[in-house]
């Protein structure tokens, strides 16, 4: 695992104590030359490219391993799509549990204020089918008809009847444990506009800004309903 892997190389540098929420300089100590070391070790030991405004020194541990993380996954080519985005984020939590929330839509409207009235029509553990209204352009809410297929580590779904802008459009959320009870959460987002779609949004770039918005919304509303599980657990136990 990641996480396991940046404990056993910073050891290394005599570095010990590496929690996740940890910036790599200020809590850890670690200088300019010490994080080219690290990184010229991760780069041989993993085959990534990191390059010289990848590693920053207000880094946390667990936000590193995230981009280690990024740096190895394969992810879906644009193919016949008009474009394409990736937003990413690292939570606190062990992927089981991130898995769960993302499949729980019920519970989709209490944790992501874009998305209201999720209505289930099937639902079998492993394909599901459901109808949600979705923050779209201008702040209107519109139903939006979602079909994915869940498997470990990956949830893959299109849209048969997408928003109005839109005449294709379908997404993956891939699920990478971390070790040490961290998860790397990733959204990749393909689409095609409509006619109309590309004149409302005036071409691809502010549908980008708009669909890049919603997944930000997503993963931000994910990784917070978590931890914030997870501190309540901590402070819990500790009482």
């Amino acid at each position: 695992m990641i996480m396991e892997k940046l404990d056993y190389l910073l050891r290394a540098l005599d570095v010990e104590g590496t929690s996740p929420n940890l910036l790599l300089e200020a809590d850890l100590g670690l200088d300019f030359h010490e994080r080219q070391c690290l990184r010229e070790d991760l780069e041989d030991d993993l085959q990534v490219v990191i390059a010289d405004d990848d590693l920053k020194n207000d880094m946390t541990v667990l936000e590193f391993a995230g981009l280690l993380s990024r740096k190895s996954m394969t992810l879906p080519g644009i193919d016949n799509f008009g474009g394409k985005l990736v937003e990413d984020a690292v939570i606190f939590a062990v992927p089981e549990i991130v898995n769960s929330i993302l499949l729980d839509i019920d519970a989709w409207p209490k944790l992501m204020p874009h998305v209201r009235n999720v209505r289930t029509t099937y639902d079998d553990g492993t394909y599901q089918e459901f109808t949600m209204d979705a923050g779209g352009a201008g702040g209107n809410f519109v139903p939006v008809r979602s079909v994915r297929r869940s498997e470990p580590g990956h949830i893959a779904y299109f849209l048969p009847v997408p928003p109005p802008f839109l005449k294709h459009c379908c997404g993956d959320w891939f699920i990478r444990s971390l070790g040490r009870g961290a998860t790397h959460l990733t959204i990749v987002l393909r689409w095609t506009l409509t006619t109309g779609g590309q004149e409302a949004l005036d071409g691809s770039a502010r549908a980008e800004a708009l669909l890049g918005e919603w997944a930000k919304v997503a993963l931000a509303a994910v990784k917070s309903a978590l931890e914030e599980n997870v501190r309540f657990s901590e402070i819990g136990q500790a009482a």
